[in-house]
């Protein structure tokens, strides 16, 4: 009898174990899910990174060691029910030292830029930001008179910085249209010289509505600005004018 009670005693110990096993699981499983749609583990740069997004959309991505990590968010408590002496029982524990040793946790061998994503391997994090006109593609196509008056409107702005050389704003347009619909293929630099006031100013503006903020950037100091020291500005650019 003895024996046979010892036995019934750990097989309900065992059952207990296995309820709170389960609660855990389902409590870590379901945080970690949550989590990992912002942030994830790049094995090359033995780094955790927090993809995050401004006001404006403008995507950032934040990296930390596992300290660092810690302590951001160190208010992240895992709280499941345990069951003890047949009774259960309200647990909480840290989430963070459980999810760095995670052996399903989201994680990439490295970080790269694709802006084909077609090229991206499945093991690596694509940092390309794609074009802020991107973001209005499910938008339906407007043709009205009002919007041709504006494509007229704008050729004819391009045209003046060209010139009204036909040829030369062919080749610009060309230049324009290979930049948004192949931006992995690097291309000539385009020149202009002109007075002030021919509309350079005003082409700048155009292309950071089209392509975003943070992808274009103008200087008169490519020397400091873009590969000097003071380049932070190139992290996100994807066009840079030289303003000479």
């Amino acid at each position: 009898k003895m024996q046979q009670k010892q036995q019934e005693k750990l097989a309900q110990t065992k059952e207990t174990q296995k309820k709170t096993l389960l609660d855990y699981n389902g409590a870590f499983e379901k945080m970690q899910i949550e989590f990992e749609k912002e942030n994830f583990k790049v094995v090359q740069n033995s780094c955790f990174v927090q993809e995050t997004f401004d006001e404006e959309n403008n995507r950032k991505l934040i990296q930390r060691n596992t300290s660092e990590l810690t302590v951001a968010f160190s208010h992240l408590i895992i709280k499941y029910k345990a069951w003890e002496d047949d009774k259960q029982v309200d647990k909480s524990m840290p989430f963070i030292p459980l999810w760095v040793k995670c052996e399903t946790i989201r994680r990439y061998d490295r970080m790269d830029c694709f802006p084909d994503i077609s090229k991206c391997p499945a093991n690596c994090f694509n940092i390309w930001t794609p074009f802020e006109m991107e973001r209005y593609n499910d938008e339906p196509l407007v043709d009205t008179e009002e919007v041709r008056d504006d494509v007229a409107f704008l050729r004819n702005h391009l045209s003046i910085m060209c010139d009204h050389q036909p040829d030369t704003l062919v080749e610009f347009e060309k230049w324009i249209a290979q930049m948004i619909q192949f931006p992995d293929t690097k291309t000539h630099m385009p020149i202009f010289q002109s007075d002030e006031g021919s509309g350079k100013g005003s082409f700048v503006q155009l292309l950071r509505k089209i392509l975003g903020v943070s992808k274009v950037s103008l200087t008169p100091n490519p020397e400091e600005y873009v590969w000097g020291r003071f380049n932070n500005m190139m992290e996100t650019t994807f066009l840079v004018f030289f303003d000479e």
